[in-house]
């Protein structure tokens, strides 16, 4: 038997993950002298714990038994390509590790439903990443990633994509192909625009982009017919679509601290909005409109240019907390009935 074919038999082996196949595996690198020092020291890695007489046995064992592999030591610096033996991994996660990027043999683990890397040193994902055709979540947060792979709209069955605390400064054009997805969390980055793509995303019910360098956001928002709950506090809008009135599913809404000027146009077709932030922005009046906002818990305006407030906020009955402090209002330009009626129904104005 030639060696290759050896080796093949021994990764056999160890891949059942059982002790007894475990045990022949190195067995047969003993009887037959195949020089595998390189893959063990690998495994021994990936095992994180040093091989000792049986307990290379078990930590290799352990190691292609269990569908969760979690990498949490500083001195990683690579994934070792070995890595492609672990088809049966359904969740990898990496945490502290200075890598900063992975190996092109990430592609042979067919079955990875959970990808995670968390305070870490990634600043890239190769595209053969992408070729994961069972990944479901991604989660990446407080690295130095830089992008997204260009056709990550391969992963057609993503459904949660959340890379914060970052380095992105773009998103693929190709995002629109992944159809599956329902939460998106790109808050902390660079990004400056979003690609018109995202629109095909129609099932995304929650999706967060606060703290990156927004300028706009696309109109094809307004396809999004599910979507819950939008946040894009602290960016550079300074205008807001009025395709986000076609939200009729609309919960929450987050536009604080940004450079809007006006109070954004159609909200108040926001038939299931119950918490609006809008503080920190340039916005001089509340349209009379508002009062349509029936189902509205929560209105924060506070540190805009409001001069007034128009009478018909009484008309939301449910309204629990309304912050509109650190506004030029003087009390006199308050009509009294909703002086009143603040006063009787949150105890403060």
């Amino acid at each position: 038997m030639q060696q290759q074919e050896v080796k093949d038999r021994i990764w056999q082996l160890f891949q059942s993950g059982t002790l007894e196949n475990v045990s022949l595996g190195f067995q047969l690198i003993e009887s037959q002298g195949i020089d595998m020092q390189v893959e063990l020291a690998a495994l021994e890695l990936l095992g994180q714990r040093p091989f000792e007489g049986k307990s290379a046995i078990e930590t290799v064992a352990k190691l292609f038994s269990e569908e969760v592999l979690i990498l949490r030591l500083k001195t990683i610096e690579a994934i070792p390509p070995i890595i492609r033996y672990f088809t049966h991994l359904k969740k990898l996660m990496i945490y502290y590790c200075r890598m900063e990027s992975l190996p092109l043999e990430i592609q042979y683990l067919s079955n990875l439903e959970e990808f995670s890397a968390m305070m870490c040193d990634l600043k890239s994902l190769p595209e053969e990443f992408t070729q994961l055709s069972n990944l479901q979540e991604i989660y990446i947060y407080e690295t130095k990633l830089r992008a997204l792979p260009e056709h990550i709209g391969a992963l057609s069955q993503l459904k949660k994509l959340k890379v914060e605390k970052s380095k992105l400064k773009k998103i693929p054009e190709s995002i629109g192909d992944c159809k599956e997805l329902i939460a998106v969390d790109l808050s902390d980055n660079q990004l400056q625009q979003l690609p018109e793509s995202i629109g095909n995303c129609t099932k995304i019910t929650d999706l967060q982009l606060n703290k990156n360098k927004l300028t706009l956001l696309p109109e094809s928002l307004a396809n999004l017919g599910e979507l819950a709950f939008l946040e894009v506090a602290n960016n550079k809008l300074a205008q807001i679509p009025e395709a986000l009135s076609q939200l009729s599913n609309l919960v929450r809404l987050n536009l604080a601290d940004n450079a809007i000027p006006n109070f954004p146009a159609g909200i108040e077709k926001l038939k299931k909005l119950t918490e609006i932030y809008l503080n920190d922005n340039q916005i001089t009046s509340i349209p009379s409109a508002v009062a349509e906002l029936k189902t509205l818990q929560i209105f924060s305006i506070f540190n805009n240019k409001l001069t007034t407030l128009p009478i018909q906020i009484m008309q939301l009955e449910r309204l629990d907390i309304f912050d509109f402090s650190q506004n030029p209002i003087k009390k006199e330009n308050i009509p009294p009935a909703l002086y009143q009626w603040m006063m009787e129904k949150m105890g403060e104005v």
